[in-house]
């Protein structure tokens, strides 16, 4: 029975993953359409914190859906940041000044 419940956790810890990544589109479809949507600190902390988790995950629990899970939701907020700065100091710098 155990075994039953721990397979369906895992199941549903993937599962989830996948909703909580589809939560990042709408900030980076608005950070790619120019509107910039989010608190940099906050996405920086956070950025930190997955970095910190991935790393405990790979040596210490080598757990792979961990790891990949955590490794998605890292790559999801270098995206948001990568585009943020894009908009904010390379974008602008490229529009025509009126």
């Amino acid at each position: 029975m155990q075994d039953i419940f721990i397979a369906f956790l895992s199941w549903l810890y993937g599962g989830m993953s996948l909703v909580n990544l589809a939560g990042y589109l709408p900030t980076i479809r608005d950070l790619w359409r120019g509107r910039p949507s989010i608190n940099l600190s906050s996405y920086a902390v956070w950025t930190f914190g997955l970095v910190v988790a991935l790393l405990y995950g790979i040596f210490k629990l080598h757990d792979t859906l961990f790891i990949l899970t955590t490794a998605a939701y890292l790559t999801a907020n270098v995206i948001i940041i990568a585009l943020y700065i894009w908009g904010q100091y390379f974008r602008r710098k490229s529009s025509p000044t009126p």
